[in-house]
């Protein structure tokens, strides 16, 4: 994305969760080798909102927030004797 949308997306996010408690946990990563310098890995997430009493969403008035949970699955590469996401 541009610059003005990236900016766009953090201040949308920054206003829909001002106040709330927001807990984003990832776990217990799997790493798998697949060549030289080259690796994949899979990390168990779960995340927790809850907003202020006064803020709940207009989507869903009566929630007071949610719990979700799923997967990250990522690659990775050595350059330079460094690991980077690819």
């Amino acid at each position: 994305p541009s610059g003005s949308a990236a900016a766009a997306f953090v201040a949308g996010i920054s206003r829909r969760l001002g106040g709330a408690i927001s807990i984003h946990h990832c776990l217990m990563p799997e790493i798998s080798f697949t060549g030289v310098g080259r690796a994949r890995g899979i990390w168990s997430m779960m995340d927790y909102l809850e907003f202020p009493p006064d803020a709940a969403p207009r989507e869903a008035p009566e929630s007071r927030g949610f719990m979700g949970y799923g997967y990250y699955e990522e690659e990775y590469v050595r350059a330079d004797g460094v690991w980077r996401f690819r």
